[in-house]
């Protein structure tokens, strides 16, 4: 087995208050606060909770991919 890639929070997810609580090959768990997240109506942000979902989910295919010595990249 090959080493486990590990996550670096990127300028968006530090700008937007993301923590990651757990990271394995098996599961991603992460949050962010709704305070300075949120819309103009003062509901969080779809737009902020797309951003967060593709972070955690790229990140759960990174992971796992590194256990195998591959790599996995978006491309759109």
């Amino acid at each position: 087995m090959s080493d486990v890639w590990k996550i670096h929070l990127g300028e968006l997810d530090e700008k937007m208050g993301v923590e990651v609580l757990e990271e394995s090959p098996d599961r991603v768990v992460a949050r962010m606060p709704v305070n300075g997240n949120r819309q103009s109506f003062g509901l969080l942000h779809g737009g902020a909770m797309v951003a967060l979902a593709e972070a955690v989910g790229s990140w759960a295919a990174v992971i796992h991919a590194s256990t195998m010595g591959k790599v996995a990249v978006g491309v759109d």
